[in-house]
């Protein structure tokens, strides 16, 4: 059974990719369905049969020498069990969609076939994050966490005969190599301090010796805090975070459906996952811990007020899902890992369906994607309009005050807030929540409301509403049934003895306004995009005009991407043009001069080779002399 939750979609995209020709489009990208569709099924029977605990298959061997011992299997937890579901689940409802979305493409109709391609890029994709979930030690952890990265240029370089879309795949391939660098030398680390790969072995090792240092960079390094230091930042670079945000834009020129693998269902919930699988570490190195909270809260905001200045909807909702990832590791970084995991979950089912109701709508505008193409479509998109409405909520954490009833991410959200007032940094999240909502809920209204549109537009075929309707009645239903087993299923895995008890203590310890929060930040935001464009449209523009350069500034991301072109791309690229165009000149000149002096040298030497016995005295003695006068002169002759 866990051969073929792995096995499954690799065998779908195997197939899907390279015998359609023989089966045809159609038959090849229902089989790759059909193969994800069999591994979110065992997903959900591993999950609901867990009963607690920690289960590993063994799986194959990989690599025996020495002390390094790996071997690929795969590990069922509180932590893999859940997101095994989700990613499964959703990866197989957007493959599913993605056969229809796809049925027409302007801007592949004339390449041939594609819609096989594209599935079989999503099913990889989804068995790389799901090799990296079921992962038992650091060398198979890697080895996804790899794949997910190949996998992410697949898919955001998937239109690369668009002119610049190459380039941006190009830069965020790049970009994850760094996350990439990171992790391999924190695995490297790993290795060398506690002589093990696997997960239970280097937790142990660290525990009895949190005080271990290393030497690092010429200095000396706690090793929880050196190595958590590295899983933060490959994790921040992955997700998006500020700084490391350049390749989010240039991925929103991908297809929509591929855009949601990447955002809402592989490479952001990989991140999370890390930082998750190392909590042990992690609750080791305090330092490193603030540095996560620093980078998430300010991330949050950042990225929410650069979504609400995007005229471009996939990327507005890109740097919406990098505002929740700030959110979330916000969570992490103040140790609430089991919310933290109820708050990845939520992120996933909120970012699908947001994306798959955007996609609805896109698909039925023509493929327009500027907000000023798309507006007063609810009389025409009755039914995405909903789902979109209940994906809004479901960002935003709409839920009831002191209770666990609520949209998804409503109780992780809330019970997070709540516990961050003593940690002195409830008013970034709530700050956070309230941009977050405000984001959202500016696409709402400017999708769905506004002038009606004047075109002939449908709502999306049944099978689109089908997966769409799927992901809607998901949110609406997580905080109870399935959404409790998974909650229960986190609080088993952070040794929590009931995750009810948790969350009343969190709200025991709070003041009585800190449990308003939430709701309050969440409804700030609605009223402000309702103010600003349904009541009162004008309002937003005129806003826009008075920030002026503040506008510009966030609607271009912050001019990072611009000041790494500069900074680093420019000298780069000027340099392997330099060496490429003009080899005769410049260094590489240079350096060939001084290959043509290397033979006058060696015939120089060969003459000075007498053979007397006199003349090598001669050279040592002056030697020894030039060597006591220079030690005599700066001081060292004792």
């Amino acid at each position: 059974m866990h051969q073929a939750i792995l096995l499954s979609p690799l065998i779908g995209a195997l197939i899907c990719g390279l015998f359609w020709r023989l089966l045809g489009q159609i038959t090849a990208v229902w089989i790759a369905a059909g193969f994800m569709l069999l591994s979110a099924v065992l997903s959900w029977l591993i999950f609901l049969g867990l009963g607690g605990g920690t289960q590993t298959v063994f799986l194959a061997d990989w690599v025996r020498s020495g002390t390094l011992d790996m071997a690929w299997n795969f590990r069922v937890d509180g932590l893999s069990a859940p997101l095994l579901v989700c990613v499964t689940s959703l990866s197989a409802l957007l493959v599913i969609y993605s056969i229809s979305f796809m049925r027409w493409d302007a801007t592949l109709v004339s390449s041939g076939p594609y819609r096989p391609r594209f599935c079989a890029f999503l099913a990889f994709q989804s068995f790389a994050m799901t090799l990296f979930i079921a992962s038992e030690d650091l060398g198979q952890l890697l080895v996804g966490w790899g794949l997910l990265g190949v996998g992410t240029y697949l898919l955001t370089g998937f239109y690369a005969q668009k002119s610049g879309v190459a380039q941006t795949a190009n830069a965020g391939f790049v970009t994850n190599r760094i996350a990439d660098a990171l992790l391999l030398l924190a695995v490297i680390l790993c290795f060398a301090q506690t002589d093990s790969m696997r997960f239970n072995d280097i937790f142990d090792v660290l525990a009895e010796n949190s005080g271990q240092s290393v030497e690092f960079l010429g200095m000396a390094w706690n090793t929880a805090e050196l190595l958590s230091a590295l899983f933060v930042l490959a994790a921040c670079i992955r997700a998006g975070q500020v700084v490391f945000h350049t390749w989010l834009a240039g991925a929103t020129d991908a297809p929509l459906p591929a855009v949601a693998m990447v955002t809402a269902l592989t490479t952001f919930i990989a991140a999370g996952f890390l930082l998750l699988r190392m909590a042990p570490i992690m609750l080791l190195a305090e330092n490193a811990m603030w540095l996560l909270t620093a980078i998430g809260a300010v991330s949050a905001i950042f990225a929410a007020l650069v979504a609400c200045a995007q005229s471009d909807v996939s990327r507005a909702l890109v740097f919406v899902a990098a505002s929740q990832m700030g959110f979330l590791l916000t969570v992490l970084g103040l140790g609430l890992f089991q919310f933290a995991l109820l708050d990845l979950l939520a992120f996933s089912v909120s970012q699908a369906l947001l994306w798959l109701s955007v996609g609805a709508a896109v698909k039925a505008a023509s493929d327009a994607r500027e907000l000023k193409m798309l507006h007063g479509l609810r009389r025409n998109l009755p039914f995405s309009c909903t789902t979109m409405v209940i994906a809004a909520l479901a960002a935003a954490g709409f839920g009831i005050p002191f209770s666990q009833i609520g949209i998804t991410g409503f109780v992780a959200k809330d019970a997070a807030i709540a516990v961050s007032h003593a940690e002195g940094i409830v008013w970034a999240l709530l700050l956070a929540a309230s941009l977050i909502s405000f984001a959202v809920w500016r696409l709402v209204f400017r999708i769905f409301w506004g002038a009606p549109a004047t075109q002939d537009i449908a709502e999306p075929s049944l099978l689109m509403r089908t997966c769409i309707g799927l992901l809607a009645v998901a949110a609406l239903l997580s905080s109870i049934g399935p959404g409790a087993a998974m909650l229960k299923a986190a609080a088993d895995w952070t040794g929590a003895p009931d995750a009810q008890a948790a969350i009343q203590i969190a709200f025991d310890q709070a003041p009585r306004w800190s449990h308003m929060g939430l709701l309050a930040a969440a409804s700030a935001g609605f009223f402000g995009a309702l103010l600003a464009y349904v009541i009162a449209p004008s309002l937003a523009s005129v806003l826009a005009k008075s920030l002026g350069p503040l506008h510009g500034f966030l609607k271009s991301a912050g001019y990072v991407d611009k000041i790494f072109a500069k900074a680093i791309i420019g000298p780069v690229k000027a340099t392997g043009e330099l060496i490429a165009t003009k080899p005769e000149s410049g260094i590489l000149e240079n350096v060939i001069k001084g290959a043509d002096a290397l033979p006058r040298m060696h015939r120089l030497a060969g003459r000075m080779q007498s053979g007397y016995l006199a003349t090598y005295v001669f050279t040592l003695v002056m030697g020894l002399g030039v060597l006591i006068t220079w030690v005599s002169v700066i001081g060292w002759a004792n």
